[in-house]
């Protein structure tokens, strides 16, 4: 999963944390659905994510050079992203997680150490800004949230992505 931009190389490297097989009956959420449960969205800019079985793994989208990525762009996350975009987990897959957070004890290990982006599903809100969930976490275990991809926003390297391997 290699890409080229300006002489450099970027990798979407698996982080080994997590395999957590996920099932294969999670459809993609209609916009209603979604507006039901968060009425300031008005539309579903694009859902990628997938709707077979898989597994739950985390990557980063870290460069291959060392040191530098202390804080990368929405523009730049996105770019790093997009030739995988069809693995990236979104919305069911979040709420699933969360339902089931309990089965699974690797998940409780990385609880206030990461976020996990679920950039899958991206929305545009009333205001039209870009959204995308992320599953957070502190000591009642993991909560879905949204983070808003506009140019004042970045990644570190505590960002984690959630696909499917």
């Amino acid at each position: 999963m290699n890409a080229i931009n300006a002489g450099r190389r970027f990798e979407f490297r698996n982080t080994s944390q997590l395999a957590i097989p996920i099932p294969s009956s999670l459809p993609r959420p209609t916009p209603s659905e979604l507006r039901g449960a968060f009425p300031w969205i008005k539309e579903i800019e694009c859902d990628s994510s997938p709707t077979s079985a898989g597994m739950f793994q985390l990557g980063t989208a870290s460069t291959l050079f060392e040191g530098d990525d202390d804080l990368i762009g929405c523009e730049e996350f996105e770019r790093r992203v997009s030739q995988d975009r069809h693995k990236l987990l979104g919305y069911q897959q979040g709420i699933w997680i969360v339902k089931h957070q309990d089965e699974f004890p690797e998940m409780e290990k990385l609880q206030g150490k990461v976020n996990i982006l679920l950039p899958g599903l991206i929305v545009v809100d009333n205001s039209k800004d870009r959204r995308m969930f992320f599953l957070g976490s502190g000591g009642r275990g993991w909560w879905l949230s949204w983070r808003i991809l506009n140019h004042r926003m970045g990644f570190t390297p505590r960002d984690l992505i959630a696909f499917s391997g």
